[in-house]
C-alpha cells in the first residue's frame, strides 16, 4: 500500500461506523496498525491537511460517528 492509500485507509478508519473504535486510539497506535512509519505519515498527514495527526485525532473524537 503506498501513502495515499494508507491515507485513505486512516480516514475511513476514523469515519466508518464500524472502525470508529480507532478514534479512542493514539495516532502512534493508528500508524502501527497501518504498518507506516509515524514520522513520515505525519509530514504526508500534515501536507494534505495541515495538522499533526495528534491534532486530526482530537478533531475526529469531538464530532459523532
Amino acid at each position: 500500500m503506498d501513502m495515499k492509500e494508507k491515507y485513505e485507509t486512516f480516514g475511513r478508519m476514523l469515519e466508518d461506523r464500524e472502525t470508529a473504535m480507532y478514534r479512542d486510539r493514539s495516532f502512534g497506535e493508528i500508524c502501527r496498525k497501518l504498518d507506516v512509519d509515524r514520522e513520515r505519515f505525519e509530514a504526508y498527514l500534515f501536507s494534505e491537511t495541515g495538522l499533526a495527526g495528534d491534532e486530526v485525532m482530537k478533531l475526529y473524537r469531538k464530532t459523532p460517528a
